[in-house]
């Protein structure tokens, strides 16, 4: 997934203030009644548990802002696309992070992101989880890492079964929101879909292929599988192992 702070939550005054939802290189977009609901859900669930002791870690899965060491709050992984839901901290500029974060902001239409703990490689992150760019980055590489049940391979985060976007892997695209994946890559003008190698999570008829060596972090993205290349969109389908796949267009 793209992590953004959709629908992120604040409270101003003690209200409950819904934001627009924003994805990377899409226009924004207002937050669903779905979504809507699903927040005001979440931050009644706030009140409920707000006595409880903070002992959940930095980045592990948690039920509730309450539980949350070092000041973290609990982002839901609905509308926030967090699995299990995780102890994260909101942030603008670096110095706003603990040790072992760092701060990601994704793309230039927000101006806040998250804290997410610094890796080598996915194993180095917590479930729910795969390193890309150094970061443990929120994806999902199957429902029962959702608490809904529902996790969507090509964002790779937890819906509530509302989908957006109608363009597969490899369509022709211009912006973000016309494909399933929310990525629409600016040089190629394809609808993509990030993915770690070493963890899987492709949507259905199609592999994860790893970005070329030096590539520690398995990090890759995830490519549709061919018998022969007119089934790429122009592209060519090529021999990987065992499987073939369509090659990312020029």
């Amino acid at each position: 997934m793209i992590l953004t702070p959709n629908a992120l939550r604040l409270r101003a005054g003690g209200a409950l203030v819904v934001l627009s939802t924003v994805t990377c290189g899409a226009p924004e977009q207002p937050a669903t009644t779905t979504q809507t609901q699903d927040i005001v859900a979440w931050e009644a669930k706030q009140d409920v548990c707000a006595s409880r002791a903070p002992s959940v870690a930095y980045g592990a899965s948690c039920e509730c802002d309450a539980e949350c060491r070092d000041d973290a709050r609990c982002v839901p992984e609905i509308p926030d696309g967090v699995p299990g839901n995780a102890c994260l901290n909101a942030c603008s500029k670096p110095a706003d992070c603990p040790d072992k974060t760092l701060c990601h902001i994704a793309g230039d239409r927000v101006s806040t992101g998250f804290c997410l703990p610094v890796c080598t490689i996915s194993s180095d992150c917590p479930d729910g989880t795969s390193c890309r760019d150094g970061l443990c980055m929120p994806r999902c590489v199957s429902d029962s890492q959702c608490r809904s049940g529902h996790c969507n391979l090509d964002r790779g985060s937890c819906t509530n079964g509302e989908e957006r976007g109608k363009k597969p892997l490899l369509a022709n695209c211009i912006r973000a929101d016309e494909c399933r994946s929310g990525w629409c890559a600016t040089d190629t003008g394809v609808c993509l879909s990030f993915c770690a190698a070493d963890r899987g999570g492709c949507p259905e008829s199609s592999i994860c292929v790893a970005f070329p060596p030096p590539n520690a972090e398995q990090a890759g993205v995830c490519l549709p599988t061919c018998a022969d290349s007119s089934d790429c969109n122009g592209g060519r389908c090529v021999d990987r192992g065992s499987d073939r796949t369509c090659m990312l267009p020029n």
